[in-house]
């Protein structure tokens, strides 16, 4: 049973911004904004990046996602991580490795060469191997592995690291972090929002910034907005420490389902994903793994890998996502609730966000030009919501 989060501080009576969530996304736009002298508050119910931003397996690269139509952020998100560290002073052990998505049955392929030329019209490096080409680059790859898809530009991290940093670069620039605090209201005016309620006080602010992702339709409803956002667990395994085995992160589709490990500098392999096996709404919330989570994910790993089967596993939770109808994040103004912002619904690819997204929230809000497609993950894409 986790502890009852402390409350880290007091809530100050008036702020520029509100930014609710502290896992990255909201401690990134928390950084971006008190790096710019923006006055800014950041409100989290429990602690930092006690969500999905604690609880997934890292991996971070351009060809994340459901659709190629966000590679412009993905990319640009991928180019910042590597100043990001020096930056932020912090290491969250951010590895520029490479990745794999691997396919054992004929018909992916195409697929994956689809794919691969979307990121290569972008600018990256990605190649389509048969299986024997991506054996003699792994050879800890099964010989059921037909073809894979290789990124030159994937890698992984510690998301928990990097959240963290984000914040306590935020604090240093003057954000208020307040932990431990629950939101219980927004009032609103004829201007739009007005103020923030929370069981340790009232902000008065003119901007809030729904940064909670799964729990992100909750808070809209604050205001009366209706946010397609979903919740849905995703799971994850860790096994034991071995030595260095897997040079690179990898992904594989099975049961309807990604499923994707790596392994983390200290030597333990972590494997993610299982959200096909819950039902909408079942489990959504649940940090706990669902009963045969212990099967399927090593079934599914060793379908590929051979020589992972045997592993034990060390460390099994589960954490929240958000998912949206076009598995694309909204991100932005709402034009119904002036000043009410959301930057939420990340369909299980937070972590290739965690950068970009903060960005573009702290452009926005001030004023500042972009060349990104920033329509592309407008929340009043979904009308009427």
């Amino acid at each position: 049973m986790t502890a009852p989060c402390k409350k880290t501080h007091v809530v100050p009576l008036s702020s520029d911004v509100v930014v609710v969530g502290g896992g990255f996304i909201g401690c990134s736009v928390a950084y971006q904004l008190a790096k710019r002298g923006v006055a800014v508050t950041l409100i989290e119910q429990e602690h930092i990046a006690w969500g999905a931003s604690g609880r997934n397996a890292g991996q971070v690269s351009p060809a994340a996602g459901y659709t190629d139509a966000f590679l412009p952020f993905t990319v640009a998100n991928f180019a910042m991580l590597h100043a990001m560290e020096t930056e932020l002073d912090a290491d969250f052990q951010f590895r520029h490795s490479g990745g794999m998505e691997i396919v054992t049955e004929p018909e992916a392929i195409a697929d994956l060469a689809a794919g691969a030329a979307a990121l290569r019209q972008a600018g990256w490096h990605a190649d389509v191997l048969d299986g024997d080409a991506a054996r003699r680059r792994v050879p800890a790859l099964g010989p059921r592995v037909l073809a894979a898809r290789y990124v030159a530009e994937s890698g992984h991290l510690m998301p928990m690291q990097l959240a963290y940093a984000f914040a306590r670069a935020a604090r240093q620039h003057g954000a208020h972090i307040c932990t431990g605090t629950t939101v219980t209201g927004i009032t609103t005016d004829t201007r739009g929002v007005c103020s923030i309620h929370t069981d340790g006080g009232t902000i008065s602010t003119r901007i809030v910034v729904n940064a909670t992702n799964g729990w992100a339709a909750e808070i809209a409803a604050m205001v009366g907005l209706t946010l397609p956002i979903q919740p849905q667990r995703g799971q994850i395994l860790v096994t034991a420490p071995v030595p260095p085995l897997l040079p690179m992160t990898f992904g594989f589709w099975a049961e309807r389902a990604v499923h994707y490990w790596r392994q983390t500098p200290h030597g333990s392999i972590v494997i993610g994903g299982g959200r096909a096996y819950d039902e909408p709404g079942i489990g959504s919330y649940s940090r706990q793994n669902s009963h045969d989570i212990l099967r399927r994910f090593p079934a599914h790993v060793a379908d590929t890998m051979p020589v992972l089967a045997t592993l034990p596993v060390v460390r099994t939770w589960a954490g929240t996502m958000g998912f949206t109808p076009d598995y694309g994040p909204l991100i932005g103004p709402c034009a119904a609730v002036p000043g009410f912002f959301i930057a939420a619904g990340f369909n299980g690819n937070g972590t290739p966000w965690s950068c970009i997204a903060g960005v573009i929230v702290a452009r926005m809000i001030c004023g500042e030009a972009d060349d990104l497609p920033w329509e592309r993950v407008a929340p009043d894409r979904f009308a009427g919501g």
